[in-house]
């Protein structure tokens, strides 16, 4: 059994950081594997879906990093924010 607030969401959790931010949720990288992802990356501006994710999420990934076994989130931050 798991027990939640009924805001308790990954969604409402990017919008809650945008608006302490003051950014667009357009502006984050959301980053996911499962179908419970589906709307943080819909909220979020570049859509990442692991290697090992379900094959709907990487249908509407703007990209597909490698699996988490092989660093998949590591890859993203180098691609992503540390060549800026």
């Amino acid at each position: 059994m798991e027990i939640t607030h009924t805001d308790a969401s990954k969604l409402h959790g990017i919008v809650e950081v945008a608006r302490h931010l003051n950014i667009k949720t357009e502006e984050i990288i959301g980053v996911g594997d499962g179908y419970n992802d589906f709307p943080l990356l819909m909220a979020s501006g570049l859509k990442i879906a692991m290697g090992n994710a379900v094959p709907e999420l990487k249908e509407i990934a703007d990209f597909v990093a490698p699996t988490v076994d092989e660093d998949g989130v590591a890859t993203v931050i180098e691609k992503f924010i540390l060549s800026k």
